[in-house]
């Protein structure tokens, strides 16, 4: 004949008592996980966002980089040009009077 044991109900009710007391620890750790788990989509929702707007300013950025770019050498040009008219005006004025016909 199999040997049965029994427990009291006193340590039956304690037995019960540390379950209930484990669960409730568990349930406090899946409480947070699911907290973290909330605040890292939230994050990585933040996170979508802000590279979608440096994308954004990177763009803007470059438009202004080339704008700025282009007005420099648009400057360069129209001073390269005004000197060498000028040389040439210069040069031409000396021939002419030299040549009588100013």
């Amino acid at each position: 004949m199999p040997d049965k044991q029994y427990i009291s109900l006193r340590e039956f009710k304690a037995v019960v008592e540390r379950l209930d007391a484990e669960n409730k620890r568990q349930n406090r750790r899946i409480d947070i996980l699911e907290e973290l788990t909330r605040s890292v989509q939230t994050l990585a929702v933040n996170m979508k966002s802000m590279l979608e707007e440096q994308e954004r300013q990177s763009g803007r950025l470059g438009e202004l980089e080339k704008r700025d770019g282009d007005k420099w050498r648009t400057f360069t040009r129209t001073a390269l040009v005004a000197f060498v008219t000028a040389a040439v005006t210069a040069t031409v004025t000396i021939i002419c009077s030299k040549l009588g016909i100013l």
